[in-house]
């Protein structure tokens, strides 16, 4: 039986103020804080070849720019990814 990896909550944010159209943060689903400043809002997949996403609607263009705060432990029944996301539609 394969042991499933333990999953954490982080919340992630741009610095600065967003604008419209962008989001603000959201809150992810992941194994490491590395691995959440890689989790787009919108749910893009990340290319690790280039260290972009590959489509990057109303967000940072570096994964160095996202702040990321521990929430806690993610429920065992979680998978990586958004929870939720705070999008300002202009």
């Amino acid at each position: 039986m394969k042991m499933k990896k333990k999953l954490y909550l982080y919340k992630i944010w741009m610095d600065g103020d967003a604008g419209w159209d962008e989001y603000d943060s959201a809150v992810v689903c992941a194994e490491n804080v590395g691995e959440a400043k890689r989790i787009h809002p919108g749910g893009y997949p990340f290319n690790r070849r280039t260290d972009k996403w590959e489509h990057n609607y109303g967000w940072t263009t570096d994964p160095n720019d996202v702040q990321v705060q521990y929430i806690g432990v993610a429920n065992k029944d979680m998978e990586p990814g958004v929870v939720v996301a705070s999008f300002n539609a202009g």
